[in-house]
């Protein structure tokens, strides 16, 4: 591919998701083949500009529909989240689909609400194959636009981490999927605020300090988690007296509270110092 098409390819990449890593854009440049059916994730009716062919590969390209316009990466990409089918099946002979999101040596894995044939599922696509249906007639499009929307999701979520140097958490990814999954197979945009307010409260890219809602002013130290309860807690200090440092669980931290005029606030207020 020339060198012209593969610049174009990151330029679409970008408008999408943002600037791909240097890396990545050596590698865009030092391509030598392209892949076997690839994957589309749909957006919109048109195609996404990332697209990964199963958890061993996958490729950069724009809104390609030929496989051999596709701009492969010369070294492996890992997709954070895959979907496959569970061994178990129902009274019907179905088995469930499942989602699995990898993130910061940790795992989320539920299943997606719905259970097909097996001999319905694409193993290799990571969807349901065209014109199948359940036992309550479900059809395929409607369960793949749920897969698409996941997929979607993760995509613009992991991008937002790392533009904002966030970690990404149990409680977050939890949070998405079950959006994703509760919106019907549309894409939940409506919610990326919320899950992006999440990320941004886990931000350590510069000083943070706080004050409590009954006075005292701390510093954001950072996150962790408790080895007993594997609970999530944020790390602060007390930035008076013999300036402290103090544990406490990350969504009480993050919560709300009434004053002692009955007027709801933040437990802990984001400040400048």
């Amino acid at each position: 591919m020339p060198e012209a098409a593969a610049v174009q390819r990151i330029s679409d990449f970008s408008k999408s998701f943002g600037n791909p890593p240097r890396q990545e854009k050596l590698q865009l440049f030092n391509t030598i083949s392209h892949f076997k059916k690839p994957r589309f994730l749909a957006q919109n009716g048109t195609f996404l500009k990332i697209i990964f062919q199963n958890p061993h590969c996958g490729a950069f390209c724009g809104a390609c529909k030929n496989a051999s316009e596709f701009l492969p990466l010369k070294n492996p990409i890992f997709m954070p989240v895959r979907f496959y089918l569970d061994k178990r099946k129902n009274r019907h002979g179905e088995a469930p689909i499942r989602v699995v999101w990898s993130f910061n040596g940790d795992r989320y894995q539920t299943t997606m609400g719905f259970s097909i044939p097996p001999e319905a599922w694409d193993d290799q696509e990571s969807r349901v194959t065209p014109a199948a249906y359940n036992h309550k007639n479900t059809a395929s499009t409607t369960i793949n636009a749920f897969i698409e929307s996941v997929e979607k999701a993760v995509n613009r979520l992991e991008n937002y981490a790392r533009t904002q140097n966030a970690t990404l958490t149990k409680p977050i990814v939890k949070k998405v999927v079950a959006d994703v999954i509760a919106a019907g197979g549309e894409y939940p945009y409506g919610q990326e605020k919320f899950w992006k307010k999440g990320l941004t409260e886990r931000s350590l890219s510069k000083p943070r300090y706080f004050e409590h809602f009954k006075g005292g002013k701390y510093k954001l130290i950072g996150f962790g988690t408790d080895s007993e309860t594997l609970e999530d807690v944020v790390i602060y200090q007390e930035l008076y007296g013999l300036q402290k440092l103090w544990v406490r669980p990350y969504d009480i931290f993050f919560s709300k509270v009434k004053d002692e005029n009955g007027t709801e606030v933040d437990r802990f207020k984001e400040i400048d110092l």
